[in-house]
């Protein structure tokens, strides 16, 4: 595994991690997006809600909503 910390233009931190099995990058302590070895996005983490790409495909959606209450849901492959 390698991890290297940088900072961006704006000054942000940064955090990229290279291992085995996936790649990740980390921008401050609200955004996170992983992909797979062939590079394909599997996860991505905003504030309060997270992605993860399902083994059929499809795009979960969990976290909390605004205001506080808990969501769960399948995300259109439109919108995916």
């Amino acid at each position: 595994m390698s991890l290297r910390e940088l900072r961006l233009a704006d000054g942000q931190p940064a955090t990229v991690r290279l291992a085995h099995d996936a790649t990740t990058l980390a921008v401050g302590e609200s955004h996170v997006s992983s992909w797979d070895l062939a590079g394909r996005p599997y996860a991505l983490a905003r504030a309060r809600l997270t992605w993860r790409r399902a083994l059929d495909g499809g795009l979960l959606c969990k976290g909390l909503s605004e205001g506080g209450a808990r969501v769960r849901a399948r995300v259109p492959a439109d919108q995916g």
